[in-house]
């Protein structure tokens, strides 16, 4: 008797070059607004060592995000590459604002995967946060509370966030943090940056960030859950007027 082979079908494997990750990386974090638009790129020199390639691979990957229109090359003492603020103009929030009616599925799905995934994240990290976990929580916090503009507010949002997923020390809550942070990126970044929604993240945070000081999973969880189902309202609500 013989076996038939399945009709099985497999997608090409795709081999990322050297210059195409460390184009990805730096994408990711300018997408997460860790660098925000104004901000430099660390020189070239600095990159080569922190991805431990070779400077040329470095110039191509910046090559990438300039041809992309995510940065720009500048000449002189004070230049570098800085990050372009694209969403400033009226070009830039219309192509947001495609992007987000693009991928309205998409952005529905992680609304929901939030609910499920974070409140856990924050009740593995109440049992397993360091000390240092809880500096750089206090970290974001307090830079969050000093910002004065939006991308600051996004950035050290986000910033909170990225490290209370860092305190559960599990590779894959850390990156399913990332994936459903740069799903939901565009959507937040139109949200109204108000004194009132300040205030509020502000002591969602600090009930998140004391529940995990204090080991309390059961509590963490809660807070996780009020902060998300916040948000969750109001993205919903900017999706449902586009």
């Amino acid at each position: 008797m013989s076996e038939e082979t399945p009709n099985a079908s497999y997608a090409r494997l795709h081999h990322v070059r050297a210059h195409e990750y460390v184009a990805d990386q730096l994408r990711r974090e300018i997408t997460l607004r860790l660098i925000h638009p104004g901000d430099s790129l660390p020189p070239e020199r600095e990159l080569t060592r922190m991805f431990g390639v070779g400077r040329l691979t470095v110039q191509k990957a910046i090559a990438i995000l300039v041809a992309e229109g995510v940065a720009e090359k500048r000449r002189g003492r004070s230049g570098g590459t800085f990050i372009l603020d694209t969403a400033a103009d009226r070009r830039g929030m219309k192509d947001t604002l495609a992007r987000i009616g693009q991928n309205r599925s998409l952005i529905l799905d992680a609304l929901s995967f939030r609910f499920e995934v974070e409140p856990v994240a924050v009740a593995v990290a109440c049992r397993r946060r360091t000390t240092a976990d809880l500096g750089r929580m206090e970290d974001a916090s307090r830079q969050l509370a000093q910002a004065v503009t939006e991308a600051q507010m996004m950035k050290y949002d986000t910033e909170f966030h990225l490290a209370v997923v860092a305190g559960t020390h599990n590779r894959f809550f850390e990156q399913t943090a990332e994936q459903i942070r740069m799903a939901l990126n565009d959507v937040l970044w139109i949200l109204p940056g108000s004194d009132l929604w300040m205030e509020r993240t502000r002591d969602e945070h600090g009930a998140i960030q004391g529940a995990i000081e204090a080991g309390d999973a059961a509590k963490g969880r809660r807070a996780a859950l009020s902060h998300i189902g916040h948000t969750d309202q109001s993205v919903r609500a900017v999706l449902a007027s586009l």
